[in-house]
């Protein structure tokens, strides 16, 4: 907002334009306009010397879409300032910010101020998906693993024997996908094994059997790598490629992390 002025009645200031964000899986046509302009600063009033008010700052709009288009008005000006009574008038506002985000922009209409203009950022879905290993041969690990081989998160017994069961819960994953857990220990060879989710798509587990090393401590992960369509998810762009796959971590160690796999092959870690 702009600056009120003091004594006599000064005018006050004008309001801040606001932010606006409206982002689309699909589309955007822009046909009438979209303002986030910022307030006049109000005139002095009353005795002599009252000085107006300064103008609000321009506001922030954000449109993210696949395509955009349509030339109507965008706008993020400054408001004007106040006028003042036998004193000095008040400042303008400055202009705020425009961001335009699209794979295809067919858009070529007036934009105040001129705006930046990128690929749209990653959009996780609200359902984000997450992968933990739960318990290893009937021991619940931690929930906060730290991961490390001085200092193990889980002590099996001392008659275990191999096979051991590694179950691991996953939320927002299709269930009949394949996990995969991997087994690196500090010394010799590591080994990996394969299990399937069963459950429904927003809960479920996999009992996976794995041969761990008796002699040396170890790292123990999982993954499981799922196609975008398998969960009805509509297609969307990161940094101008669509989205194919997504991968899911779960590590001794930290949270769950996802990666996004594109059409390309490339591989864009999400922010959680």
């Amino acid at each position: 907002g702009g600056g009120g002025t003091s004594g006599n009645r000064g005018g006050d200031g004008g309001g801040g334009g606001g932010s606006l964000v409206i982002a689309s899986s699909g589309a955007i046509a822009i046909t009438g306009s979209i303002s986030a302009n910022g307030g006049k600063g109000a005139n002095g009033e009353g005795a002599n010397p009252s000085g107006g008010g300064g103008g609000g700052s321009g506001g922030s709009i954000r449109l993210l879409a696949n395509t955009l288009s349509g030339n109507g008005t965008l706008s993020a000006l400054g408001g004007t300032g106040g006028s003042g009574w036998s004193s000095a008038w008040g400042g303008a506002g400055s202009v705020g910010r425009i961001r335009i985000e699209a794979v295809t922009l067919l858009r070529t209409g007036p934009t105040t101020p001129p705006p930046s203009i990128g690929y749209p950022n990653a959009v996780n879905p609200t359902n984000i998906s997450t992968l933990k290993i739960t318990s290893i041969g009937g021991v619940s690990v931690p929930a906060i693993p730290k991961g490390t081989f001085g200092d193990p998160d889980v002590i099996l017994p001392f008659n275990i024997r191999n096979p051991v069961t590694v179950t691991v819960s996953a939320t927002n994953i299709p269930v009949g996908q394949t996990v995969t857990i991997a087994l690196l220990p500090s010394g010799g060879t590591g080994s990996s094994a394969t299990g399937t989710l069963s459950g429904t798509d927003t809960a479920s587990t996999a009992d996976v059997a794995l041969n761990i090393s008796s002699a040396y401590p170890s790292l123990i992960t999982a993954t499981v790598t799922y196609e975008l369509s398998a969960m009805n998810i509509k297609d969307f762009y990161i940094a101008g490629e669509k989205v194919e796959r997504v991968r899911v971590a779960a590590n001794l160690g930290g949270k769950s992390s996802v990666t996004y796999i594109t059409a390309t092959g490339r591989e864009i870690p999400a922010e959680l």
